[in-house]
């Protein structure tokens, strides 16, 4: 399940519907998410932090940061049955303003978005 809207915060996520297909056995969302792992700090020594990535555990927290961004996770044993259930996922949202002029955003950046 993807997010629809742009920016804001997921108010209310019902999975019960998708939970019920036969063959799910979980919804992963904000709300079980187990936490994620915190990347590694970029050095040579390591050549896999050199890949870009990013700081934000989507599952882990109930902000949206863009349209499409993923917001429940469908773990069941056939896709199809994964693919049924995440189309019966229900979110509500508060939908905050989002900034879609970069030339706007670059006179007030907020540096910790970035972190």
């Amino acid at each position: 399940m993807h997010s629809t809207i742009a920016r804001g915060r997921i108010t209310a996520i019902d999975t019960a519907a998708a939970l019920a297909v036969p063959g799910v056995l979980t919804v992963l969302t904000h709300e079980n998410a187990p936490p994620m792992k915190k990347p590694p700090k970029p050095t040579p020594l390591n050549l896999a932090s050199l890949a870009s990535g990013t700081r934000v555990n989507y599952l882990n927290t109930d902000e949206v940061f863009w349209n499409g961004q993923p917001i429940a996770v469908v773990v069941a044993t056939r896709s199809k049955g994964a693919r049924e259930a995440a189309s019966l996922v229900r979110a509500e949202y508060a939908v905050a303003k989002s900034t879609v002029d970069f030339k706007a955003a670059q006179e007030t950046p907020n540096p910790s978005r970035t972190a």
